[in-house]
């Protein structure tokens, strides 16, 4: 059943998720994701939870990433939630220049312990 207390923690999920990767906080990512979790970025290997603090905290240094989840639906069933999104994210490659990728997001949460945490996150190129 999608009460609103559980959308609004699902919301307050994603918003928190995207504002540790705003500010650069590698060492706070893993901290959203179940025991289990993992990402499935595109074009890339799985990257599980163990990985996230290594994998991530060097592409947020180099990177000045920013991101911006702009949810357009959540679904909750028992101990899960599905949310699809559509992000926005900006960097900085190597060379200096400005770089802006929109993608499509599914975040697959899971409920423990009366927390919500990413299972998987999934997500994948808009052209």
């Amino acid at each position: 059943m999608n009460t609103q207390n559980e959308i609004t923690a699902v919301t307050a999920l994603i918003r928190g998720y995207a504002d540790t990767l705003n500010s650069g906080n590698a060492s706070a990512i893993g901290g959203y994701y179940a025991t289990d979790g993992a990402i499935l970025p595109n074009g890339y290997k799985t990257i599980k939870k163990e990985q996230l603090d290594q994998v991530s905290g060097e592409f947020l240094r180099r990177s000045n990433f920013k991101i911006d989840f702009q949810t357009e639906r959540i679904s909750i069933d028992g101990d899960y939630a599905f949310v699809d999104s559509v992000a926005t994210a900006n960097s900085t490659a190597a060379d200096g220049k400005l770089l802006t990728k929109t993608t499509r997001d599914l975040f697959i949460l899971r409920k423990k312990a009366a927390a919500w945490k990413i299972y998987r996150y999934i997500f994948n190129d808009i052209k």
